[in-house]
């Protein structure tokens, strides 16, 4: 499936390419951080899924941001600018770093400090990033 995606990929650089795989939908490197990011599902390794019931929630916020995709050959969105794909994934990747470090200090204040005092900490954290 990874090698068909980046087929389409190379044919559509600034699209979010969605591929249909049982019940689920998937999407790989920069369009899993996109996505990611719009609908706060988890990547895992370079890929990220999402049920077939999330496709609407999915492309209204693609649609919202005004980022050109392609779902599975069958459902194509396109707009003349795609510009918007770029900056998109640029603030994804800022926000996809971040949580990344707030994970590895939590790991790390979860091994080292007693729970309940864990909780206040990454609460704090969070709210410190959403005002962002």
């Amino acid at each position: 499936m990874y090698d068909d995606y980046l087929i389409k990929k190379e044919k559509y650089p600034n699209s979010v390419i969605l591929m249909k795989s049982g019940s689920f939908y998937r999407t790989y490197d920069h369009d899993a951080i996109i996505i990611s990011y719009l609908c706060q599902y988890k990547i895992i390794k370079n890929m990220l899924g999402f049920p077939v019931h999330s496709l609407s929630k999915v492309l209204k916020e693609l649609k919202c941001e005004e980022v050109n995709f392609i779902v599975d050959d069958e459902f194509n969105f396109s707009l003349e600018n795609d510009e918007n794909y770029l900056v998109l994934f640029e603030k994804s990747l800022e926000m996809y770093k971040l949580k990344s470090r707030i994970d590895k200090i939590y790991c790390y204040l979860n091994e080292n400090i007693e729970r309940r005092f864990v909780k206040k900490l990454i609460d704090k954290i969070e709210e410190i990033i959403n005002e962002r």
